[in-house]
């Protein structure tokens, strides 16, 4: 994988996180510490080993608990998380992006 190819898997994984932490109504210390998590495993792991779309919501929810920020049980961030991809998914689709 080329280190633009990387670069912009872990731009696209920063915007998931972001998006998805701005949905739950987190704080951004909770975003940019998941934010961190994520770069960080992606330095020993590449992109085809691990899903980033898995890896991103672990480094969230991870992050609620290290940051003690009492986050919604896990189900409930599971289907927040869902329900953001997939609207974002169908507004791409919409602008003629790659979803």
């Amino acid at each position: 994988m080329s280190s633009q190819a990387r670069s912009l898997g872990l731009l696209l994984g920063a915007a998931v996180i972001h998006g998805a932490g701005r949905a739950l109504n987190l704080r951004q210390q909770v975003i940019a510490t998941a934010i961190v998590y994520f770069r960080r495993f992606y330095t020993r792991n590449s992109f085809r080993q691990c899903d980033p779309l898995l890896v991103g919501p672990t480094c969230l929810y991870l992050a609620c608990k290290v940051e003690e920020c009492t986050p919604t049980p896990a189900s409930n961030m599971i289907e927040r998380i869902r329900s953001y991809g997939t609207g974002r998914r169908r507004t791409q689709r919409g602008q003629g992006h790659l979803a």
